[in-house]
């Protein structure tokens, strides 16, 4: 194991001298920073909307009104308690969720990446090929999504 941690670090640091040494910057920062605006925004509405539901669904299910009723300090910090740890376990999902979400959008840019960084590699100049992009495209978002499913079946099992 302690190999393989090498094996990737050494790894980190050739990429970014490939990347500086072929000046592809630009293909990496832009995604990262759409990437870095995406969580944001999208990690704001999550929880927001993962409050209303919760909400929701005390109201619905008269667990508020009850709550209420019985006027109980200890009810009121177990609800409490139930309701963090759903919202987190909510959370915990958007996380493991989001980065499929972000490589199925940023698929096109990581197809032309990726041919541009085999051109470089093999010292050979491929001419823009929409067709085969658009291979690369479909087989991203399928590999994406095969990802995410078996994700989501990891996380509720």
């Amino acid at each position: 194991m302690l190999k393989d941690i090498i094996i990737a670090i050494e790894a980190y640091f050739k990429a970014h001298q490939f990347i500086r040494k072929h000046n592809l910057w630009k293909w990496i920062v832009v995604p990262g920073i759409i990437y870095m605006l995406l969580f944001c925004f999208s990690m704001y509405y999550f929880a927001h909307t993962s409050n209303n539901f919760i909400l929701w669904l005390n109201l619905k299910t008269g667990l508020k009104a009850w709550l209420d009723k019985m006027n109980s300090g200890v009810l009121a910090f177990f609800f409490t308690l139930g309701s963090l740890i759903l919202w987190l376990a909510m959370m915990l999902f958007y996380f493991s969720l989001f980065k499929f979400f972000f490589l199925i959008v940023g698929s096109p840019v990581f197809a032309y990446l990726s041919e541009k960084t085999e051109a470089i590699i093999e010292g050979k100049d491929y001419p823009m090929n929409l067709s085969q992009m658009g291979k690369d495209i479909v087989r991203g978002i399928r590999i994406a999504l095969r990802n995410a499913l078996w994700q989501t079946v990891y996380a509720f099992s």
